[in-house]
């Protein structure tokens, strides 16, 4: 029996819209309000209890709306099997408090990630039976974290500097993580004469932030959103994109050698800090200690979100993955993988059976695609203190969920 959908109105996307902006807002201001961090030398210092909280307060505020106006009966429901996952990975969680370093700040970002799960969770249900009420959030999400995003880097940049780096207020990476989420969630426009001028200021943004993940990410999760609406264009359309494709590629030939230096260059190939010869900012020495200390915790790990202070040399694992698997164990980490992995398998499924919500559902499969990328190179592969991470989380819940029978 198909449940009349009586919040088909357009509350839910706003609060979902300014919900996703307004977690940019709170970070940027506790950067701007707080004294500048020297991320060029390395100093890293961790987040405060007060930034804990301010995030968390960002996170849940639309709590409010999804408790007193959600539907209470959807549609949809979260798989069984999903959901025994996931209450294997809290219970590893919850267990790895107890050899944390740092009980309290464990607790706090465990009780952050619950709760931005729950958040997305119920934004999921709310417009699963309507993806069209998602792809609204995403219209309305874009165009305002363009703006901050603008603001920031006229605030931040300093030239010869990158953005980030200049006045040290916030990490370049999370500059490009939060540029990445706009650029997917343009993709919800479907009028190139908005979607093109917000996704080449936002990759204009990355680029300044020589955030190599985020601009790969996006190269990425707009290849995978592309393919998957692809196979559902007209046979006109699909001539043209490939046409599009075929001058991109004979431009790049043609003018390789003014172009090639620019991506060497960007990317820092040779860089004597970044680049091949350094093992990519040393992340090949860090990943050998971050295993070292998988392999001293195997089971329970070494707390949420403490695996840097077991490290030997650099400050983070810049490996979600690994930095997963040294905080939570063995178990937790399986549960994690089994969730993200099937959701992904699930999102390639449907955008190939169902073509009416393909425009939505390929930006989420875009998000998880670029997500599980970013996740090699980045510091957490489950996070809360960027947008596009949440949006992750949303996106992996999204394809967890079944259809609920009813008597």
């Amino acid at each position: 029996m198909k449940i009349p959908n009586r919040h088909a109105g357009m509350a839910g996307p706003v609060v979902c819209g300014l919900w996703l902006s307004t977690m940019f807002t709170v970070v940027m201001l506790s950067a701007v309000l707080k004294p500048p961090r020297n991320f060029a030398a390395g100093a890293v210092a961790a987040e405060t209890m007060g930034s804990a909280i301010a995030l968390l307060v960002a996170v849940v505020w639309p709590g409010l709306y999804l408790v007193f106006s959600a539907r209470r009966r959807s549609e949809s429901r979260l798989r069984l099997s999903v959901g025994i996952a996931v209450g294997c990975f809290v219970l590893c969680c919850l267990c790895s408090i107890f050899f944390s370093p740092n009980p309290a700040m464990s607790a706090a970002y465990l009780v952050l990630t619950l709760a931005a799960g729950w958040v997305c969770y119920r934004f999921a249900l709310d417009f699963h039976a309507n993806p069209e009420r998602m792809a609204a959030a995403f219209r309305l999400y874009a165009p305002l974290v363009t703006l901050q995003l603008a603001l920031f880097s006229y605030v931040e940049f300093v030239p010869g500097y990158r953005l980030g780096e200049g006045r040290g207020l916030m990490e370049p990476a999370t500059i490009g993580l939060n540029a990445l989420s706009g650029v997917l969630a343009s993709m919800a426009y479907r009028s190139n004469l908005i979607r093109l001028p917000l996704i080449t200021a936002l990759l204009a943004i990355i680029y300044l932030t020589q955030s190599r993940a985020p601009a790969l990410a996006a190269l990425f999760g707009l290849g995978t959103i592309f393919l998957s609406r692809f196979r559902h264009q007209s046979l006109w359309r699909k001539a043209a994109a490939l046409l599009t494709l075929i001058m991109a590629c004979g431009f790049s030939l043609a003018f390789s050698d003014v172009l090639w230096p620019l991506v060497e260059r960007f990317l820092a190939l040779n860089d004597e800090h970044r680049g091949l010869a350094a093992g990519g900012s040393g992340r090949l020495l860090i990943w050998q200690d971050v295993w070292r200390v998988i392999l001293e915790h195997p089971f329970l790990g070494v707390g949420y979100r403490m695996h840097e202070g077991f490290l030997r040399i650099g400050t983070s694992a810049h490996n979600g993955y690994l930095a997963l698997l040294a905080e939570i164990g063995f178990f937790g980490f399986i549960a994690a993988i089994f969730v993200i992995f099937g959701s992904l398998l699930r999102a390639v499924v449907s955008t190939r059976a169902t073509a009416e919500s393909v425009p939505t559902q390929s930006i989420l499969l875009g998000f998880i695609t670029s997500g599980l990328f970013v996740g090699i190179f980045e510091r957490f592969l489950i996070n809360t203190g960027n947008a596009f991470s949440v949006i992750f989380i949303l996106a992996v819940l999204w394809f967890s969920l079944g259809r609920r029978r009813f008597a």
